[in-house]
């Protein structure tokens, strides 16, 4: 019997995924060294903000995929406490 509980248990383990990826309306989030401000969650909408340790010209991308299945669009930029400019 507890040969069956602990091989359950180590199944759960299995199953549970490693690591859950929920944003938030507002949350900061770094996607390959530039961080950008979530504005929606369903439609998967991200503003600039800033980017870290760049010399010359800066690119910013039209989608940023996170590396978790998640692919953002970037609609606009901002900065900290600011208005999204479009």
């Amino acid at each position: 019997m507890v040969k069956t509980k602990l091989f359950l248990l180590a199944l759960l383990f299995v199953v549970i995924p490693k690591g859950l990826y929920a944003y938030t309306i507002g949350q900061i989030v770094k996607i390959n060294h530039m961080n950008y401000k979530v504005t929606s969650v369903d439609l998967h909408y991200l503003a600039f903000l800033n980017a870290d340790n760049v010399v010359g010209e800066l690119v910013i991308p039209e989608t940023v995929p996170d590396g978790h299945g998640t692919t953002f669009t970037v609609t606009g930029v901002t900065y900290m406490g600011g208005m999204i400019v479009r």
